[in-house]
């Protein structure tokens, strides 16, 4: 119970004098009865120290009587189809312990105690676009309170960007083992591993987490207040996506989504493009997807066209030396080699890489005009053929160290606007 709601009560309380009158009268009545009972019976407190009422009893008294005479129900009291709790099937139990959980712990009221919430299986008995709701409360009490869940369901991975999950598996002794993530860009660490061979994560894994993600963000582009989705390859354009798309993460529920790799995201683009294509004509799309790739050496998804208005995936592409960069469709047959760090602001990367390292090799002695910031095609005009070596360094934790410094040093600027990428803005675009 929030604090301010028993600090208002316990001021009736004592205002009345309620603890000195009731004790009064309660003893005079004890007393009166062991009287009768001749000395052979006498009432003692159980608890050592505490012999009277106080208050704060009647506080707690008062509050379990008050919800004993009350009965939740569900439905609105006007329309006379409401029903007693009692009367709601399993799924709907477990839907409305959490909606009244999100009511009572998100009032931002100051507690008295510290809580701690632990669910087992939240998503038990609900339909996928109900188990999208639930973990979203889930996530909202969690900013201040301490949620421990276990579940089966892996659509909740993308809701959540904080906290850290346990993947659960028996190994050949029967014994459980566990890995751990943190769950912020989890499925590019997961990924990453997998394919080193470090995990053992379960057989199903890959097809049940992937089946899950798509009904996940499926039925949240559907909602009356829809999700937006912005899906990428990796951590470190989850690091600068972030920032950019600050407003749209606010203002427009937008997720940023590393799935950690290119495959991954046209995989994931193809498992929605199928269902969204076949109701484009209809308004049940009130969100809106769009899946960003490099652009590699080798051309993946080139079957792949211009999408709808819902769904987009586009790949990063510089052209030319002079040109600024283009958010291409995957059937364009230009394929120069183009990553995240070759479209970011040439002042800002020349900045971040004098901060990261000394090494000569990797300094860069180009003057960069201001003027000229808009040709993102920077780093052949470098002249510096190693730093795509630095981005390969420390098994690519590089790219991890750069974005941040990148963020931390646009932060700094005055006029950050000016150093935001025009292809930025054609995304966010997008959004409205």
């Amino acid at each position: 119970v929030g604090k301010t709601l028993k600090d208002e009560i316990m001021q009736l309380l004592n205002s009345t004098k309620f603890e000195d009158e009731i004790n009064a009268k309660l003893n005079n009545y004890v007393e009166n009865i062991e009287k009768k009972l001749d000395g052979e019976y006498y009432y003692d407190s159980t608890k050592q120290n505490k012999k009277y009422l106080k208050n704060t009893d009647l506080f707690y008294t008062i509050l379990d009587t008050y919800f004993k005479i009350r009965v939740l129900n569900k439905g609105k009291k006007t329309d006379g189809t409401s029903k007693k709790i009692g009367e709601l099937s399993a799924g709907e139990k477990r839907q409305a312990l959490l909606d009244l959980l999100y009511a009572f712990l998100t009032d931002g009221q100051e507690r008295e105690k510290y809580t701690i919430i632990g669910i087992d299986e939240p998503e038990n008995s609900l339909q996928a676009n109900l188990c999208y709701e639930q973990f979203e409360k889930l996530k909202e009490i969690s900013k201040n309170y301490q949620v421990l869940i276990t579940t089966h369901w892996y659509g909740f991975l993308p809701t959540i960007s904080e906290g850290v999950g346990h993947f659960l598996n028996k190994n050949k002794e029967d014994r459980i083992e566990f890995e751990s993530y943190e769950l912020y860009g989890y499925r590019s660490v997961v990924n990453k591993d997998l394919q080193e061979n470090r995990r053992k994560l379960p057989h199903d894994y890959q097809l049940k987490s992937m089946n899950d993600l798509v009904q996940s963000i499926f039925y949240s582009i559907r909602k009356e207040n829809p999700y937006n989705w912005l899906i990428c390859e990796g951590l470190s354009e989850k690091i600068y996506f972030d920032f950019f798309f600050e407003e749209e993460i606010k203002n427009k529920k937008l997720k940023i989504l590393p799935l950690g790799g290119q495959k991954s995201v046209i995989s994931l683009y193809k498992y929605l493009a199928l269902p969204i294509t076949e109701m484009k004509d209809t308004p049940e799309f009130k969100g809106k997807i769009y899946c960003l790739i490099d652009t590699d050496d080798q051309i993946s998804g080139s079957d792949i066209g211009d999408g709808t208005e819902a769904l987009k995936i586009r790949r990063l592409l510089n052209e030319g030396q002079c040109g600024a960069t283009k958010l291409a469709c995957l059937n364009n047959m230009h394929h120069v080699k183009t990553e995240i760090e070759n479209v970011l602001n040439p002042i800002i990367f020349k900045e971040v890489m004098q901060k990261l390292t000394n090494e000569q090799k990797y300094k860069i002695n180009d003057e960069l005009d201001l003027q000229k910031t808009h040709n993102t095609d920077f780093s052949a005009s470098f002249n510096n053929y190693y730093i795509n070596e630095f981005f390969a360094e420390n098994d690519g934790e590089n790219k991890i160290k750069f974005a941040r410094k990148y963020i931390e040093i646009l932060k700094s600027k005055t006029d950050i606007d000016d150093y935001i990428p025009n292809w930025v803005k054609e995304i966010k675009n997008f959004y409205r």
